[in-house]
């Protein structure tokens, strides 16, 4: 028996290295320290977003807007807008959803800056969706990115003034076809002045939150991941499969330019994927803590 003993203590590291590598984060207390990041903090952002579906056009997403730009607001940020109208693919969409034949909505980015001590260095970007599917509450998809982008900013607000500014871009339209984030990195003058771009997404309700897709020529951005994520989770298979299939995410219209992106997700959980059950209660506050953390 003694011969399998090396094979059964492989096993057995390997199988507790793959739980560390799959399992999310224990999400952090309320009463952690000011400049960590805290998903129980988080939460509080995603309790009020997610209480319905919020889809563009609608009077539930203006609530949900007026609540962001007014939490934006209390983290001192400098807050607009920027506006377009759904086009016309995206407008079939959101008819066949309400079951109506209405004209093209308008929908509306919102944009936060977080003032740096040097204000012509280029910026960098969070970037997230507040828009849902019909008849889903969206607390992962994207609310878990507009909670942690929020929570992201006061952490590092907390630190002290960072080097430049910190742009908090949350689209509209994504559902749609990505509408808002076209609109702004085709027209919006900040564009002008970026440097990277990060994008929080999911496609589920847990798990690890991976880092999928990069800018090209991603050498230099893989280092800076590398030196300033704690627990990385990054897979050149989950790049793979990404560019293979059809699907595209608010990322897709930056990676044409030369900014430094980056695109996070988590995919666990599946089932709740543009899912009625995807409540705040069923989203993993672990893999929220991963995505902001």
């Amino acid at each position: 028996m003694t011969r399998f003993g090396p094979v059964l203590g492989t096993l057995v590291v390997a199988v507790l290295l793959a739980l560390f590598a799959t399992t999310p984060p224990k999400a952090m207390p309320g009463n952690a320290p000011a400049p960590s990041f805290s998903a129980i903090r988080a939460m509080t952002d995603v309790r009020t977003i997610a209480k319905h579906p919020h889809v563009t056009g609608s009077a539930e997403n203006a609530v949900v807007r007026d609540h962001i730009m007014r939490r934006m607001e209390a983290l001192g940020m400098e807050v607009s807008t920027s506006t377009g109208l759904i086009d016309a693919k995206g407008t079939k969409r959101l008819n066949h959803w309400n079951g109506r034949n209405d004209p093209p909505a308008t929908l509306v980015n919102l944009i936060g800056i977080l003032p740096g001590k040097n204000r012509n260095a280029p910026s960098v970007v969070l970037m997230s969706h507040h828009d849902t599917v019909w008849g889903s509450p969206g607390a992962a998809d994207d609310t878990a990115g507009v909670a942690a982008s929020l929570e992201v900013v006061r952490a590092i607000r907390a630190r002290g003034q960072q080097e430049r500014d910190l742009v908090m871009l949350v689209t509209d339209g994504e559902e749609l076809g990505l509408q808002g984030a076209r609109q702004f990195w085709a027209e919006h003058p900040l564009r002008k002045s970026v440097g990277a771009v990060i994008n929080m997404e999911a496609r589920g309700g847990g798990g690890r939150t991976t880092l999928f897709q990069t800018s090209h020529q991603n050498g230099a951005a893989m280092h800076v991941y590398a030196d300033a994520v704690r627990r990385p989770g990054a897979s050149s298979l989950a790049a793979f499969i990404y560019a293979v299939l059809p699907n595209d995410s608010d990322l897709t219209p930056v990676i044409k330019h030369d900014y430094a992106a980056y695109n996070f997700a988590f995919i666990g959980r599946s089932g709740l994927y543009h899912s009625p059950l995807a409540t705040p209660d069923n989203l993993d506050q672990g893999s929220l803590q991963d995505m902001g953390g």
